[in-house]
């Protein structure tokens, strides 16, 4: 059994003479929820695009699943059990739901004969199969043969994470899941998320919605100029002096995370 799907150790990173990450060691525990939170400029996106490889890492290891991939091209990197969604929703719009959840399977293929195969014009393939069964088990299969266009920014979302968990990940990684989703939006993908971590699957989530996060997480790590400043429950990050001072002190950073 995997104990930490991901370990960072002493990870760091700077473009020119910009330091953006600075000897950031952590795990994500198999499982729980894990947010990491900072102030704008933090560190929080570097974190995420060193650990998926979009970055390399000046020093430090990157480990997933214990294996060593801090010198694995990013392309490479989903074998080893990662997957992560970006901020802005990357389905094909032309595309049905179910055809976007059937390209998310990709890392099952074995070689060019799958990769050319017209799948969508196989009846019951197995692809398409496995798509639809994701999607019953999200509550979204009365969307699987709706066109991404046509579908509500709130349910693009849930359709745009149950693509990244078509490659099976033992870590997903989220950023900013919540953004531009109203309460109930929110309260829906909260759910989801819970349902996810109980079957087994990790995640690391980068959200500045505190409320979000206070619901869902139990582990929070809090950066600040890319270091890590604090780690542990949200009881005990907010009361941690350090983190105060640089995200939540002030009245108005005190009513945002209320």
């Amino acid at each position: 059994m995997v104990t930490h799907p991901l370990e960072l150790i002493n990870v760091s990173k700077a473009f020119g003479g910009l330091r953006v990450a600075h000897n950031v060691s952590f795990s994500v525990a198999a499982s729980g929820i894990t947010a990491l939170i900072g102030p704008n400029g933090a560190g929080k996106t570097t974190i995420f695009n060193l650990v998926s490889g979009v970055y390399s890492v000046d020093s430090g290891q990157i480990l997933l699943a214990g294996n060593d991939v801090t010198t694995v091209p990013s392309r490479f990197r989903i074998k080893h059990g990662i997957a992560r969604n970006f901020q802005n929703i990357r389905l094909m719009q032309h595309l049905t739901v179910t055809e976007n959840l059937m390209l998310g399977q990709h890392i099952k293929t074995h070689g060019l004969k799958d990769l050319f195969r017209p799948f969508r014009f196989l009846p019951n393939y197995k692809w398409q199969r496995e798509a639809r069964e994701a999607l019953a088990e999200a509550g979204l299969v009365d969307y699987a043969d709706a066109t991404v266009t046509a579908l509500p920014y709130g349910i693009r979302k849930r359709v745009d994470l149950v693509r990244a968990l078509m490659a099976d990940p033992k870590l997903l990684m989220l950023d900013e899941p919540a953004a531009g989703l109203n309460a109930s939006e929110a309260n829906d993908l909260m759910e989801e998320l819970s349902r996810i971590s109980k079957a087994g699957v990790a995640l690391l989530i980068v959200e500045h919605d505190m409320n979000f996060i206070r619901n869902l997480c139990q582990q929070i790590i809090v950066l600040n100029f890319g270091e890590k400043i604090a780690e542990g429950s949200m009881a005990e990050i907010q009361k941690n002096p350090a983190v105060r001072e640089a995200y939540l002190g002030t009245d108005e950073g005190e009513a945002h995370a209320s």
